[in-house]
């Protein structure tokens, strides 16, 4: 009796599976009655489908529908950060991000007998995860890069934009950036459409907030391509997206600070303080310009002072990232005596910690 039970309940799920299927797969199912004489039963089982029409269509899943295999698994992040571990490593029997131990000082709390050893194996894992799941976005790129003078604009911003958006996920910007995203994100950037540029900075800047991927970015030419679109004639939206892209290039990377002092980056984002969209970023850029006080006599040079000391007079909010950077320019001798001819001695009255020495 048992067997029995068992082989109906068999049938009937084989009966039930192969009409879900014919459903989906866009036929119907046959006319002649189910093989054990009733439909009754199984009618609960099909999918709710509306009645199609002459001239209509059905529709289907999203364009950006992704299959939940493709998402990275649980044990591809670090148990301490949560980040994918692109660079894994091995200590005792558990994996671990290689920055996340450094950023925790591991040697405070870890033997130093045990040292972590590289874990090949899981870093492979993550970037062949990371390349399948990314793949197409990054050949959209590629395709509209290639020939940027024949496709259509609106095409190459979309790509740009798809790009910006899966870049501000955690896994989105080593993803994009291992697939190969970063080289034809740099040369929308150098095209002619304005939308396309500022979608594509906007996908730079998403990516260079990712330590990782700052060196890579300034090797494929992004600081200069930045800096050419700030350069050039376009909105001051475009020019905001640029900045905020080279900002994030500039934190935490004197090399990069250093190659945008070269690139001639300063004079024109000196120019973007006084605006009303691109203040801000402008004066981000120009405090982590004045990190290093070698770059002192170019931000003078670059006539920053006077820019500078007008936030204040306007209440602006970006007057406290100015007082970083004066603060900055007066650990110079020589820009600590501009600074005061230009009048801010008589600040030091009204903000006593943002000129020292005057």
């Amino acid at each position: 009796k048992t067997h029995t039970t068992m082989k109906r309940r068999s049938m009937v799920s084989a009966d039930a599976l192969a009409e879900v299927a014919t459903a989906v797969a866009g036929g119907s199912p046959s006319s002649g009655g189910s093989p054990r004489g009733g439909s009754g039963s199984r009618s609960s089982l099909r999918p709710r489908r509306s009645k199609e029409r002459e001239g209509e269509t059905v529709e289907g899943p999203p364009p950006d529908f992704r299959c939940p295999a493709a998402q990275p698994p649980p044990s591809f992040r670090c148990p301490l950060s949560g980040e994918l571990m692109q660079d894994a490593v091995r200590l005792g029997d558990r994996s671990f991000s290689s920055a996340s131990l450094r950023g925790r000082g591991m040697s405070t709390w870890r033997p130093h007998t045990l040292l972590p050893k590289a874990d090949h194996v899981l870093r492979s894992q993550v970037h062949d995860c990371l390349c399948e799941r990314y793949a197409s976005v990054v050949l959209r790129l590629r395709m509209v890069s290639a020939v940027t003078s024949a496709a259509p604009e609106a095409a190459a911003a979309a790509a740009a934009a798809a790009a910006a958006l899966e870049a501000h996920d955690g896994a989105g910007k080593v993803g994009i950036a291992v697939a190969g995203g970063i080289i034809p994100l740099v040369k929308l950037v150098s095209c002619d459409g304005d939308a396309t540029r500022r979608a594509a900075a906007a996908a730079l800047a998403a990516l260079a907030s990712h330590p990782a991927n700052k060196r890579e970015i300034a090797a494929a030419g992004g600081v200069r391509a930045l800096v050419a679109m700030l350069l050039a004639e376009s909105p001051e939206e475009s020019k905001a997206a640029a900045c905020e892209a080279i900002w994030h290039l500039a934190t935490g990377s004197g090399e990069n600070r250093a190659l945008l002092v070269q690139e001639g980056a300063l004079p024109p984002v000196v120019a973007l303080v006084s605006s009303q969209v691109a203040q801000s970023a402008a004066v981000r850029v120009l405090r982590q310009v004045a990190v290093d006080v070698e770059h002192a006599r170019r931000l003078v040079d670059a006539g920053v002072i006077h820019p500078l000391l007008q936030l204040f007079i306007d209440a602006s909010p970006a007057r406290v990232d100015a007082s970083e950077i004066l603060w900055s320019l007066c650990m110079e001798p020589t820009s600590r005596e501009a600074v005061s001819a230009a009048g801010g001695a008589s600040l030091w009255w009204l903000y006593p910690s943002a000129l020292p020495g005057l």
